[in-house]
C-alpha cells in the first residue's frame, strides 16, 4: 500500500505518509494485547511443537494468539471449557491434574457468570484497549428487505451472532475466541433493518459495547 502511494504521487512523499494510520495502530494494539495473554487448552492430538507441547488429552497453556491462529484452526486443540475438558481430556479418574483443571474451569465459569471473577491487570488492559478501539465505530451489515417499503429482512438474510462475528472479523479485524461471546438484548429485533447495541463479552467476563447498523442492500 505504501509503495502504491509513493508511485502514484510521483515522488518519495513525506515521512508522515509512510507512518501507519491511527486506525492501523489501533488494530495492532488490540491484536497485540489479545494475542499476549495465555489460555488453557486441551490437545486433541499429540503436539510436538515447542509451544504447547504435549500428548492428546493433556491440558496446556499457550498464548491466545497462537491458539486462535494455529492450534484451533488446525483442530489440534480446543479451549479448556468444562464441556471440552470432559469431552477431550484423558481419563479424568486417573489424572489429578485434569480433575484440578476441570474444577478450576468450572469455578471460573461460575464466577464469570456471577460477575465475581477477580480480574488481572492484563484483562483490565485488554478491555480498556478494546473499548477505546470500538468507541465511535459502527459495524455495518447489509441485508435485503422484503420490499422497498418494508424494514423487514428476508429470512434467508437474518442477522445472528455468527453473522456479527464474521463481520467483526472482516470489517474491524477483530476475531472473537470460542470462550468469548456476544450479548444481545431480548428487546432487539434482528429481523428488521435498524441500529442496535450489543455487548462483546470477553473471557474475563468484562463487557464492551458494540454498535451495529443493519442497512438496506
Amino acid at each position: 500500500m505504501y509503495a502504491q502511494r509513493i508511485l502514484s504521487s510521483g515522488s518519495f512523499g513525506s515521512a508522515a505518509a509512510l507512518r501507519p494510520s491511527s486506525l492501523q495502530r489501533s488494530v495492532r494494539a488490540v491484536r497485540s494485547v489479545r494475542a499476549a495473554h495465555t489460555v488453557r487448552v486441551v490437545l486433541r492430538e499429540n503436539n510436538d511443537s515447542k509451544i504447547g507441547k504435549g500428548l492428546a488429552g493433556e491440558i496446556v497453556s499457550v498464548k491466545a494468539g497462537y491458539m486462535r491462529n494455529h492450534l484451533y484452526q488446525k483442530k489440534i486443540a480446543v479451549y479448556a471449557t468444562p464441556h471440552n475438558i470432559k469431552t477431550y481430556a484423558r481419563d479424568l479418574e486417573q489424572s489429578d491434574e485434569d480433575i484440578a483443571a476441570l474444577k478450576l474451569a468450572e469455578e471460573e465459569e461460575k464466577k464469570a457468570s456471577e460477575g465475581l471473577k477477580a480480574l488481572t491487570g492484563a484483562e483490565i488492559n485488554e478491555h480498556a484497549i478494546l473499548s477505546g478501539y470500538l468507541k465511535g465505530k459502527v459495524l455495518k451489515i447489509k441485508r435485503q428487505a422484503t420490499d422497498s417499503e418494508s424494514d423487514k429482512i428476508l429470512k434467508t438474510g437474518s442477522v445472528n451472532e455468527l453473522v456479527i462475528r464474521k463481520k467483526l472479523s472482516s470489517q474491524m479485524k477483530l476475531d472473537l475466541e470460542e470462550m468469548e461471546g456476544l450479548e444481545i438484548g431480548e428487546d432487539v429485533d434482528l429481523g428488521v433493518l435498524g441500529e442496535f447495541e450489543c455487548n462483546i463479552v470477553l473471557s474475563s467476563g468484562l463487557k464492551t459495547p458494540l454498535n451495529v447498523s443493519v442497512v438496506r442492500r
